[in-house]
């Protein structure tokens, strides 16, 4: 029997089918397996998609590549994201480059309420080591994901400081999971599995190349909410990344240095230039994205469930681990559109979700 995904990781492997085409292709039929099984004058009927894309989209897939894939998933307790699956991470499916496809191999919340991405240069000074150190300290007790790219320097201290103060942090690699790069973070890799994650669009056997490392950056961007960006030098991959998140609505913040010091001088362009928030510290962060109260570990109490219609609970319980869709909720709760309009409002009444752009609803506790 085919797993869920196996049309997801057939149709991405497709040369030159990229995300743009196929989220065209998703809004006409209903998943990947459709796509694939849809004959050729039906998709050459559909705008922006023509002949060759038709042509290219009915070839025969290279069947050993599919099948060293599907056997590295299962045997390693990897998750094969599609974009139209209902655990793509909010935020990045906003954004109009999001990946179609991700594998990943964790345990904390794509879609948590606070992720924080934390870039820099892969040369790192004991000045950027250590604001890193007191910023992460002082983050910790709002639980906030920390992202950062397993790269050496300030992205490897983010995620060190993100284990030493017990908060999930998860490395997004330019490159398949069949390896990690570089490897002497393999340790600490092993380690953020267990404590969040490691999160990629690419497939086993492909290698870092230079490419992909800029394509790396808006995943970063894209899942965030905010991005921290610390000894970026002029032309490094951190304003990349900084430029991305700037141009998907993410707060952008930028540690200072001395102005003639290399290692600072792309994030003191930034707050020239009015691209990036000078930030001194994680108040600086915490008061830009109005972060009230610490929410360590805040779970919704049973008592409080308690007081809630069966069907007001049974909401609750669907947005536990992520927030979803609207539709979506509707769909998976089988209810009528306003049944769940009038549970929605009893809710946020009570003070038990919010709602966030794109008719996308989520529980407090997220």
């Amino acid at each position: 029997m085919k797993p869920d995904y196996y049309y997801d990781i057939l149709l991405n492997a497709i040369p030159r089918i990229g995300p743009q085409t196929i989220k065209i292709l998703l809004q006409y039929f209903e998943n990947a397996e459709h796509i694939l099984a849809a004959t050729t004058q039906e998709l050459e009927q559909i705008p922006k998609i023509g002949a060759k894309v038709a042509l290219l989209l009915k070839s025969k897939p290279d069947e050993k590549y599919i099948n060293s894939e599907l056997d590295f998933i299962q045997k390693n307790d990897i998750a094969v994201i599609a974009y139209h699956h209902q655990n793509y991470p909010y935020r990045l499916k906003h954004c109009i480059d999001a990946p179609y496809l991700m594998y990943y191999k964790g345990n904390a919340n794509l879609a948590k309420k606070r992720i924080i991405g934390i870039v820099g240069s892969r040369i790192a000074t004991d000045y950027g080591k250590s604001f890193i150190k007191n910023l992460v300290k002082d983050l910790a007790p709002f639980d906030p994901l920390i992202i950062s790219g397993l790269a050496y320097g300030i992205d490897i201290t983010a995620h060190q400081e993100a284990l030493n103060n017990q908060l999930e942090t998860i490395g997004v690699i330019a490159h398949g999971l069949d390896l990690i790069y570089p490897k002497s973070h393999t340790s600490i890799a092993k380690e953020m599995i267990n404590q969040g994650g490691l999160l990629t669009e690419y497939g086993i056997g492909l290698r870092p190349e230079k490419g992909f490392f800029p394509a790396r950056n808006r995943i970063i961007a894209g899942l965030c909410e905010a991005i921290v960006v610390v000894e970026a030098r002029l032309g490094g991959g951190a304003l990349i990344t900084a430029d991305i998140a700037n141009s998907y609505d993410r707060e952008v913040f930028a540690l200072p240095g001395r102005i003639y010091d290399k290692q600072s001088m792309g994030s003191n362009q930034l707050i020239k230039a009015n691209f990036a928030q000078l930030i001194n510290s994680a108040e600086d962060l915490i008061n830009a994205l109005t972060w009230d109260e610490p929410i360590t570990k805040r779970v919704i109490q049973t008592n409080l469930l308690a007081d809630l219609t069966p069907f007001e609970q049974s909401i609750i319980i669907q947005l536990q681990n992520i927030p979803i869709q609207i539709d979506d909720l509707m769909l998976q709760l089988k209810c009528s559109t306003a049944d769940l309009s009038i549970s929605l409002t009893n809710l946020e009444i009570k003070g038990l979700i919010s709602y966030l752009p794109g008719k996308i609803v989520r529980a407090l506790n997220n």
